[in-house]
């Protein structure tokens, strides 16, 4: 069994996980697994994801944005870093 390290913000600041996996997977399975173990944390990147987008979120695979290796069907192994940002604008 493998792991990766994954972080996300939370209301209180970024969190910084080690999240177990078995063999490689997409980022999408990762994220589902992800979300269930956030008690609650990434339910909307979640849903998103569900429905095939994650326009409120950029993903970082290894320093590089998500949709430029693959998107959501990239293959994640173990010792692979990912940082999940909510897109801020503002005006």
């Amino acid at each position: 069994m493998g792991s990766v390290f994954v972080r996300y913000r939370t209301p209180e600041g970024m969190r910084k996980v080690k999240h177990p996996i078995e063999g490689d997977i997409s980022a999408k399975d990762l994220i589902m697994s992800l979300a269930e173990a956030a008690d609650g944390e990434l339910d909307n990147l979640k849903e998103q994801v569900q429905e095939g987008d994650n326009p409120g979120y950029i993903i970082v695979l290894n320093g590089a944005n998500l949709s430029s290796v693959g998107g959501l069907d990239a293959v994640i192994t173990d010792g692979d870093e990912v940082t999940i940002l909510l897109m801020v604008s503002g005006g």
